[in-house]
Order: structure tokens, then sequence, then C-alpha cells
């Protein structure tokens, strides 16, 4: 099985949202922290959406990968 982006920054920021959860940021000693734990989950969105863009932009595929509508390949494949 193939995954898209490491999967580490992806169990990071699943914990960073998890402790993002356990502030109030109507308390004002909360807010500072809060803002920090959200910007870390930001940023790693951020990026695993430049990971994922990265590695598909790479992505080579064969001819025989495309699919049936274009089946006029196959035959100038040998060419």
């Amino acid at each position: 099985m193939r995954t898209s982006a490491p999967v580490s920054p992806k169990i990071a920021q699943g914990i960073a949202c998890i402790l993002l959860a356990n502030y109030n940021i109507n308390k004002e000693q909360s807010r500072d922290t809060a803002n920090a734990v959200q910007n870390f989950s930001l940023g790693l969105n951020l990026a695993t959406v430049v990971v994922n863009i990265m590695i598909n932009g790479m992505e080579v595929k064969h001819m025989d990968d495309v699919g049936s509508g274009l089946a006029f390949e196959t035959v100038t494949k040998g060419l």
C-alpha cells in the first residue's frame, strides 16, 4: 500500500488538533498557547499539501495506465 505523504506529520497534526481542543480561548492565559498549537497544526497541514503536490507533479504514468478511453497509444507504443 502506497501513501501519498509521510505518515508522521499527519499523526503530529492529529495530536496537535487534540491538544488544541483542550485550550479555552476565552481565558486570557490559554490564548497564546492555543494560538501556537493552531499555527503548528496549520503549518503541518500546509507542509502536507505541498508534499502531496510535489509527489503528484513528479509522478510518471505509463500509457498503459491511462485507461481504455485512449486506446490508440497501445497501437503506437511499439514505434
